[in-house]
């Protein structure tokens, strides 16, 4: 009975990591055929299945015989079927392969991510805590099920779709157990943190830190009293910001989620915290710790080089993105489709895993042995590169495939993936909800599934791969972006082999013992200069015109149509000539370039939309084909976003109206991507400010002789109808703060008259005090639209100001539950007693105001993308 039990789990376990969803007589045809076709009468007692790997016949008596290397080495010699016979090679190289099994328990993982997303929002939404001990009893309930399965399955002959379908069923079941004590959890620890707040706590940090608008955060796991959650750390600016690793004892003051904050609950977080006196104590005195300390010594080497090149070295070997997000080659690299180099994933993994069974080969250690070096190396590199999902899946999915091979079956990459992604999603629910991990499964399950088919089209293994993984990635990029990158294959095929070669290499060498690294450390300069060619091909590729667009679809909408796209190719499965894929991708363009068209009228009538983009300033004008568009507000992506809905790919003047972040960080998102002609910037700024990141920006953006400067009485004439007059400031100005805002009057004149019907008082962040000595100068007088300065502060307007402009609409750019409450009580309550029609984007969306050529108030139309007003 016993050693039927291992038998038939022997059999079971190479099913499952072997096989996909056909019936048996499917499977054999194609076994057949494969076999009949690649290999020959002489090799019929292996045969190579759809997917391209070779299953044994007697997978144990290979085992046995041959061992591990052996097992690897035919693995390798049969992972594509054109790889067997060198004299078929030459003649079918380029035959459309057999279409791919897709194994079953793949749904299981969809499942888990609609499952997470139920209960995450019921819990959070309605604080409702369902005890932990529900989430308890549904994992033992589940755990049960899946052994009565299994020994169901093990003592008779298994049906494995039945198979595949229960274990499916089982861990969808253990799953929901898992998110529900998991997020339980969450809320019960948040209410003790606010509870104990300015406790003392142990802080462990989790990640790099990142810059935002308002300072920089970090990830990190908090204990206090005994409870630990992960929160985000806010660092002071006064603070030393502690790297990936280290451990903190400190004072903290916790802020729990708000309610708009169900995405950071969702990725695990239970709050924000602020340190007071932190007590710095190193690192943890465990292999994390001595690992982060390594890393950490690592990243301050590669510190001390200028340049882009060592940004692009720290981000691509150990996964820190902090010093690349303050260069140029940040947004190059967006641009031109290049960012999935930078970021640790398979390939990575590949080379790690290559230089091992090189170094181990000539060794006399026994296969198991070499699997658990390879599984300890694998491990701390993740670690080494900070725990980012894709390093977790693809060392997961690469210790699944070579334990198939250890068990002396041939590794099946699909069923490795699905192991891989379902045992994250089971250890740590929040991975559903985590970007980089749902860009790795859908890049690697592009490239298993459909790589094979496109080579046989463009004749070419690395283009073929490089298309299919940026293909595969576009449902998931495009709403999240808010880009297309047109320049991106080509940019792939001439970087990525050096990109790899830097890999290798940068491995190697910053891998060394440190006594040996001291000695040969002046090799990190060959290594930056490298990278600073990369970073420099990579810069000519996306300043090439239209090397990327802006695009938007909602990200429903882009996964159908990606799925549907991914079905019909999957069932046509069809053979197309080069010369009708490059037709099919001029197509591909032309469609997307005409979407953009089709939603973006040819031309537009006199209209201003105040853009939703959070907790700063973003403002449109248009008249017919000008467009002018006022700040760029706090977020890159947000500002992308906003401008693809419009079918804006061209901006005829940019005004900067103040060099605060939450009016200029979006600026960077246009290079590459949307033309601007000309910048504006306060008289005296350029000069001023000339070392200023914005105007850096701006200066590689447009060119010095496309910077002008605005002071009063500047006029900015956008068509026959719409001009600006400059009102502030009235004199030069050095410092670029809210009150040096440019304040501009937009003017509509429907008639050519020279008497506007309509104004419109941009102020930026100028308040009461700047409006009042506008009025002095005598430049003020009833308008009919008010842009309220500094997101509605309390000082924002004036009782004197308001009585004297007497605005009809009041706009106000805001994000929902800012830090800072804005707008304030006392601002709404004195824009309400002047008559004014309060509007907010954090409650409307985007504001577009319309004119007409009537002189009533009414013929200003109002639309607002959230709710009518």
């Amino acid at each position: 009975m016993t050693s039927k039990l291992i038998a038939n789990a022997r059999q079971l376990l190479a099913d499952v990591l072997a096989h996909g969803v056909q019936s048996d007589t499917q499977k054999s045809r194609h076994l057949s055929a494969c076999a009949g076709k690649k290999l020959g009468a002489e090799n019929s007692a292996t045969s190579v299945n759809s997917a391209g790997f070779a299953n044994s016949k007697s997978p144990a008596s290979l085992a046995k015989s041959e061992g591990f290397s052996t097992s690897v080495n035919s693995a390798s010699h049969t992972n594509s079927a054109s790889h067997t016979n060198s004299a078929i090679q030459a003649k079918k190289k380029y035959d459309t392969p057999i279409r791919p099994s897709l194994p079953l328990f793949l749904i299981g993982i969809p499942m888990l991510f609609f499952s997470y997303l139920g209960v995450s929002e019921l819990v959070f939404s309605t604080k409702n805590f369902l005890p932990a001990a529900a989430g308890t009893v549904t994992i033992i309930l589940a755990t049960i099920f899946l052994v009565i399965i299994t020994f169901f399955v093990l003592t008779k002959k298994p049906h494995f779709i039945k198979v595949q379908m229960a274990i499916v069923v089982a861990i969808v079941l253990m799953g929901t157990g898992i998110a529900i004590s998991y997020y339980t959890n969450i809320i019960a620890v948040s209410m003790v943190f606010e509870q104990n707040s300015e406790s003392l706590a142990e802080i462990i940090i989790l990640e790099d830190a990142s810059h935002g608008t308002f300072g920089q955060t970090s990830r990190a796991n908090v204990t206090i009293n005994g409870k630990s959650a992960e929160c985000i750390v806010r660092w002071q600016k006064d603070q030393e910001v502690a790297l990936y690793g280290s451990k903190l004892t400190a004072k903290v003051s916790f802020k729990p989620l708000k309610t708009d904050d169900i995405q950071r609950f969702r990725q695990g977080l239970a709050g924000y915290i602020v340190l007071e006196e932190p007590n710095y104590c190193g690192y943890l005195a465990d292999i994390f710790g001595a690992i982060s300390s390594f890393r950490n010594s690592r990243l301050s080497t590669l510190a001390k080089y200028d340049g882009d090149g060592a940004a692009i070295l720290q981000g691509m070997l150990f996964g820190s993105s902090t010093s690349l997000r303050e260069t140029d080659s940040y947004q190059t690299f967006k641009v031109a489709g290049l960012m999935h180099l930078i970021a640790v994933s398979g390939s990575h993994l590949a080379i790690v895993a290559g230089l091992i069974s090189t170094a181990l080969r000539k060794t006399p250690i026994r296969k198991s042995v070499e699997f658990a070096i390879l599984a300890v190396v694998l491990v701390c590199y993740c670690i080494l590169t900070a725990l980012q999902p894709s390093a977790i899946r693809s060392t997961v999915m690469a210790l699944a495939y070579a334990a198939s091979l250890l068990c002396g079956r041939r590794g099946h990459s699909l069923s490795a993936l699905g192991i891989a992604a379902l045992s994250m999603l089971l250890v740590t629910p929040n991975t559903a909800f985590s970007l980089g991990f749902w860009l790795s499964v859908f890049a690697v399950f592009g490239i298993v599934v459909f790589s094979g088919l496109v080579q046989s089209w463009v004749r070419s293994s690395s283009l073929a791969m490089t298309l299919t993984a940026q293909t595969a990635i576009l449902p998931i990029s495009t709403p999240f972006f808010s880009m297309f990158s047109l320049i991106g294959p080509l940019a792939n095929i001439i970087v990525a082999p050096l990109m790899m070669v830097l890999v290798a290499i940068g491995i190697v060498f910053f891998c060394l013992p440190q006594p040996l690294f001291s000695m040969l450390q002046w090799l990190a300069i060959p290594l930056c200069f490298v990278a600073d060619i990369v970073a420099f091909i990579a810069s000519v590729l996306a300043n090439l015109p239209y090397a990327s667009i802006p695009t938007y679809c909602e990200l429903p909408l882009a996964l159908a149509i990606g799925i549907i796209i991914a079905l019909l190719l999957y069932l046509v499965w069809p053979k197309i000539k080069g010369y009708l894929l490059a037709l099919a991708s001029g197509s591909l363009i032309v469609i997307i370039l005409a979407i953009n068209i089709i939603f973006t009228p040819l031309t537009v009538g006199p209209q201003m939309i105040m853009l939703d983009v959070g907790q700063g300033d973003a403002i449109l004008v248009r008249d017919g084909n000008t467009t002018l568009l006022i700040d760029t507000g706090p977020s890159k992506i947000a500002l992308l976003n906003r401008l693809a809905q419009l079918g804006i790919t061209r901006i005829d003047a940019l005004l900067i109206t103040h060099l605060h972040e939450d009016h200029t960080n979006g600026l960077a998102a246009l290079d590459g991507t949307v033309i601007v002609d000309k910048l504006l910037f306060a008289a005296g700024i350029p000069v001023a400010k000339s070392d200023d990141d914005t105007v850096v920006q701006a200066r590689q953006q447009v060119g010095d002789e496309n910077i002008i400067q605005v002071t009063q009485g500047t006029v900015v004439r956008l068509s026959e109808r719409l001009s600006l007059i400059c009102l502030w400031p009235n004199s030069l100005v050095s410092k670029g703060d809210n009150a040096d805002s440019v304040c501009m009057l937009l003017c509509y004149d429907a008639n050519a008259d020279e008497i506007p019907e309509f104004q419109v008082l941009f102020t930026g962040d100028a308040e009461a005090q700047v409006l009042e000595a506008i009025a002095a100068d005598g430049l003020l007088d009833d308008i009919d639209v008010l842009k309220v300065g500094h997101h509605g502060s309390a000082a924002s307007v004036s009782s004197d100001v308001l009585s004297l402009l007497k605005p009809e609409i009041a706009l106000i750019s805001v994000g929902e539950d800012n830090r800072y409450g804005h707008p304030k009580a006392q601002a709404l309550q004195q824009l309400i007693e002047c008559g004014a029609k309060v509007l907010r984007t954090d409650t409307n969306g985007n504001i577009k105001l319309e004119f007409s050529s009537k002189v009533e108030a009414s013929s200003i139309t109002i639309t607002c993308a959230n709710i009518d007003p």
